[in-house]
């Protein structure tokens, strides 16, 4: 696999004016995740030849500019400048407007910033297109996207724009408070209890690297998918989540959502494993990782 480590002459100058130390690491986090979406944007849905050919031979260990194409099969060639980051950005912009003094507007986030979204997407998996698309009709509330197959949208998308939730959370220490919003934002177009559980995990390691700045251990880690057990519990307490979206999954599925989520919290425990005994960020660790887990398989 092609490096996508960025090296340190190319890394993004960070604008910190020192104020705090939680200052520093929001504006480090949000300025990496963007950089580093940039870096892989290219090596999306393509093989190691294919990303060969899209940066025309040079190892990818910095943003380059390459061609896509833009609206499917009969859109247009584009260039795309060195650094331009893809819909994983766009949408951590997204719910970031979305947050102002009094907290996640979850309306003007489905029904203006995803709806309006689509007009300049770059990138973005099927369920979150076809989320948008859903949420553009009028009658179609955030709590009440059913599309054609919102219960199986389990990919990463809401995961990677869910940090602004953490970024301006005043109690890190207490995940009732940010996760509350991350459910909210998730499912919009995440109906997969897996698409929830990435986002709530992501949330989760995120505010132990805001709050202490390192980067949480695999037993660490382990104690946040622990945290992660109350989740259900928040969803049930939310008036629209409890009592709307909760009862259209279950219905739809034909299964107890709090059953399907202690599965997944499984799953995600065997994978902290596998990456233990792959050896982590090691020599080899990573593709020893990805191999174990089946993740070069389409």
């Amino acid at each position: 696999m092609t490096s996508r480590r960025a090296r340190p002459d190319t890394a993004p100058k960070l604008p910190l004016d020192g104020s705090s130390p939680t200052a520093e690491r929001v504006v480090g986090s949000s300025v990496w995740a963007a950089y580093g979406d940039a870096l892989g944007f290219i090596s999306e849905l393509t093989d190691e030849a294919g990303l060969l050919r899209r940066t025309q031979g040079v190892p990818l260990v910095e943003p380059v500019s390459w061609q896509r194409r833009i609206g499917g099969r009969q859109g247009v060639n584009v260039v795309l400048p060195a650094g331009c980051y893809s819909d994983d950005t766009q949408l951590r912009l997204s719910t970031a407007r979305a947050i102002g003094p009094n907290g996640f507007d979850v309306e003007a986030f489905a029904k203006v910033e995803l709806t309006v979204w689509p007009s300049y997407a770059l990138g973005g998996g099927r369920g979150t297109k076809a989320a948008a698309t859903s949420l553009a009709k009028d009658q179609i509330a955030w709590y009440a996207n059913t599309f054609k197959g919102w219960t199986d949208c389990g990919g990463n998308g809401a995961a990677m724009r869910i940090q602004p939730h953490v970024w301006s959370s005043r109690e890190l220490d207490d995940p009732t408070g940010y996760l509350r919003d991350v459910v909210r934002n998730t499912i919009c177009t995440h109906g997969s209890p897996i698409g929830i559980l990435g986002a709530v995990l992501h949330a989760l390691a995120l505010a132990h690297a805001t709050s202490t700045g390192e980067v949480p251990t695999p037993p660490e880690m382990l104690r946040r998918i622990d945290e992660a057990a109350c989740v259900p519990d928040l969803m049930r307490k939310d008036p629209e989540v409890g009592e709307y979206w909760l009862g259209l999954w279950e219905r739809a599925t034909g299964r107890s959502f709090e059953e399907a989520w202690i599965a997944c919290v499984s799953d995600a425990r065997d994978v902290v494993q596998v990456a233990v005994e792959s050896g982590g960020s090691k020599c080899g660790g990573y593709r020893s990782m990805l191999d174990r887990l089946g993740l070069f398989h389409p």
